[in-house]
């Protein structure tokens, strides 16, 4: 084989086809299966040019490489087409997708407070279509961008990250959605049952907080007590100056604490105890209740607190200094009548006690009388009733007997 240079290699490719066009015309003298282009003047001395030959050769699988090359760039540009148009088609399913499949997803920031031993908390819920939204406090209907609002026992949530499982529920579907809804919950207030304050002993309640966190209280004291636990004590000193201004029988009590994180941060929440307010305790030791009489008056009498106002039936009554009381309370006319007795203490609110009694005629009252004996005539009591002293020492050994 001819051997041909670099730069006649270079030259083939861009000019095989000149070549072709500019072949010269064949010589008639020339030898069968001479290379075209055989100069004549060689073919008489019986000589054929190598180099034609393998030119003519070399332009041939030149022109083959490139019929192969041009099939793969087809087969690729048709491969290249068909994953376009998958491509779109799949852009265009999911588009659609997209629009018509049902979308649910939580909306700006919640809120959580906590009062009456409970959490409530709310949130911004968006859906593409009308559902139903079951959390831990029930169900709640929603359409379009909806704040939902709901409670559940402190119980049911920890100091620290809580999360929430909240199903949503298409109207048109019974395949739900679950959207998880991530709490923290900075402290817990525990409180024990708190009894009426007393001046000079405080009102204790205890605060769990997060670790790593300290509490302050602003106007009360507190006390770390273990790790993530404090005492906070509130002097009840204010509140029961303010009691005869108060209504009801219970009272709130601010408690604004305070919580510093590690980083130094603090955050104030407001919360607030419900202390029972102090009664005036009052007590009608005569007449009994459901007293029977045909007098056209009777007299109360009975005791409270030193200091304490008394009326009776609205009228005022006279309080010694040990707090015991006595008024006659007017009968007018046979039949039913209420006594009403009420006390109100210093730095306590009012306090009351009420018995029946019922007026008779004096044909009434003699028959309700015998009417009595008969019946404990009937009854055949043991014996008579034992004196008071032995009822008080030993209860129990009269207990179950007639009298």
């Amino acid at each position: 084989a001819h051997a041909i240079t670099e730069a006649e290699r270079a030259r083939l490719p861009g000019e095989r086809r000149a070549e072709r066009r500019e072949a010269p015309p064949e010589d008639p003298s020339a030898p069968a299966g001479a290379p075209p282009g055989t100069p004549a003047e060689g073919l008489a001395r019986g000589e054929v040019d190598p180099q034609g030959y393998a030119v003519a050769r070399l332009a041939a699988a030149v022109e083959a490489e490139e019929r192969v090359a041009a099939t793969r760039r087809i087969r690729l540009a048709s491969i290249l087409l068909v994953l376009v148009g998958l491509g779109a088609a799949a852009a265009a399913w999911y588009i659609h997708r997209q629009q018509v499949a049902f979308r649910a997803e939580l909306q700006g920031p919640h809120a959580v407070t906590h009062h009456g031993g409970e959490y409530t908390v709310e949130v911004g819920v968006r859906v593409s279509g009308p559902a139903v939204v079951r959390h831990p406090g029930g169900e709640s209907p929603v359409e379009g961008a909806t704040r939902i609002k709901f409670s559940l026992p402190s119980e049911r949530m920890k100091v620290g990250a809580n999360e929430l499982a909240l199903e949503v529920r298409p109207a048109d579907s019974d395949k739900p959605r679950t959207l998880i809804l991530k709490v923290l919950v900075h402290y817990r207030l525990r409180t024990e049952v708190i009894p009426p304050p007393t001046p000079g002993v405080p009102i204790t309640a205890h605060v769990q907080v997060m670790d790593d966190w300290k509490l302050t209280v602003e106007g009360a004291e507190a006390e770390l007590i273990n790790k993530d636990t404090y005492a906070v004590r509130v002097d009840p000193g204010p509140l029961l100056s303010r009691v005869d201004e108060l209504k009801g029988d219970a009272a709130e009590l601010p408690l604004p604490l305070v919580l510093t994180g590690p980083d130094g941060q603090q955050q104030t929440f407001r919360e607030t105890l419900r202390v029972p307010l102090p009664g005036t305790p009052v007590a009608i030791y005569r007449p009994p209740h459901n007293w029977i009489g045909a007098a056209d008056s009777v007299t109360v009498t009975g005791a409270s607190v030193p200091g304490a106002k008394v009326t009776v039936n609205g009228v005022a009554a006279e309080v010694d200094g040990r707090g015991r009381f006595e008024a006659v309370v007017p009968l007018p006319a046979p039949g039913p009548h209420t006594v009403k007795v009420v006390a109100d203490g210093p730095s306590k609110r009012p306090g009351e006690q009420s018995i029946a009694l019922e007026r008779l005629t004096e044909d009434g009252f003699q028959a309700a009388r015998s009417g009595l004996q008969a019946r404990l005539r009937k009854a055949q009591p043991e014996e008579r009733p034992p004196p008071y002293a032995a009822l008080r020492d030993d209860p129990d050994a009269h207990a179950g007997k007639a009298i």
